[in-house]
C-alpha cells in the first residue's frame, strides 16, 4: 500500500484486530448465533442463479463464512475447502459445533484426493466455496499482476468451472461494524466446457484476470481485512 513506516505498523495492528473479530464471529455463526450478526449485500440476487450448483470463489479477506447465511436461502448443500495441514484442528472444532447439516468441509490435501469430492459435489449440483488467492505447491498457477507486482494465483477454481460447465461467482464479505458485514458478489459467469487446449487456457486466464481485478479493488478499499498471512509475492 506504500504507507509510511508508522502508518504501516498501525495498520498491521488493525489487521490483527480485525482478524480476531472475524475468527470470533465465524465461530459464533457456526455455533448457531448467526441471528446476532447482520449484513447488507450487493449481488445477493445472483445466488438464485446457482440453484443447480456452482463455484463461489472468494479470498482470505473479511469473513467468507458469512456468505453461508445467504446460501441457506437456496437450501443447497455447501462445501467449504480448507487446507488440511494448517486447519485440521480448526476443521474438527468447526464440525463439532456447527449446527448446519447442509454444511461440509473438504480438506485440500497434497495428494489432490479432494478433487474427487469436488467433482462429486458439483455433479450433485451443490455449492463449492473456495479461495482463489492461494495455492498448494505442485498445483497449476498463473502469474498475474496484483498491487503493482506479479503474484501466483491458482488456475484450479477456474479450470473446474470450465470442466464441469458450472457458473462461477466472485464473492467477498467485509466487516463494516461490530455486528454487521457487507456481502458483494459478481454476476455468475458460465464458463462453457472447451475442448481446444489453447482456447481453454485463454478462457481460464481471462477469468483469473477478472477475479484478480475484483480482489485488488476490494483489498485497496479494505487492506486491514486481507488475512493472507504468507509470502504472497
Amino acid at each position: 500500500m506504500k504507507y509510511s513506516k508508522i502508518k504501516t505498523y498501525l495498520n498491521i495492528y488493525k489487521s490483527y484486530y480485525y482478524f480476531g473479530h472475524t475468527l470470533i464471529d465465524r465461530t459464533a455463526m457456526l455455533a448457531g448465533f448467526a441471528k446476532q450478526l447482520d449484513y447488507s449485500a450487493i449481488g445477493e440476487n445472483y445466488l438464485s442463479d446457482m440453484k443447480n450448483g456452482g463455484i463461489l470463489l472468494n479470498a482470505h479477506i473479511g469473513n467468507w463464512e458469512i456468505a453461508g447465511m445467504l446460501l441457506q436461502k437456496l437450501n443447497k448443500k455447501v462445501n467449504l475447502l480448507m487446507f488440511e495441514g494448517e486447519l485440521n484442528k480448526i476443521k474438527q472444532y468447526i464440525e463439532s459445533i456447527s449446527t448446519d447439516k447442509n454444511y461440509q468441509i473438504i480438506s485440500i490435501s497434497n495428494d489432490f484426493s479432494h478433487l474427487i469430492k469436488i467433482e462429486e459435489a458439483l455433479k450433485n449440483k451443490e455449492i463449492i466455496c473456495m479461495h482463489g488467492d492461494r495455492f498448494i505447491e505442485g498445483a497449476s498457477f498463473q502469474e498475474i499482476e496484483f498491487l503493482g507486482k506479479k503474484a501466483k494465483f491458482p488456475t484450479g477454481p477456474h479450470y473446474l468451472a470450465i470442466k464441469y460447465g458450472v457458473p462461477i461467482s466472485y464473492t467477498f464479505t467485509i466487516k463494516q461494524e461490530k455486528y454487521k458485514y457487507f456481502f458483494y458478489a459478481t454476476k455468475p459467469t458460465l464458463l462453457v466446457s472447451i475442448n481446444n487446449p489453447q482456447k481453454r487456457k485463454e478462457k481460464i486466464l481471462d477469468s483469473m484476470r477478472f477475479y484478480v481485478a475484483e480482489l485488488e479493488k476490494v483489498v485497496r478499499q479494505h487492506p486491514n481485512q486481507w488475512f493472507n498471512f504468507y509470502d504472497f509475492w
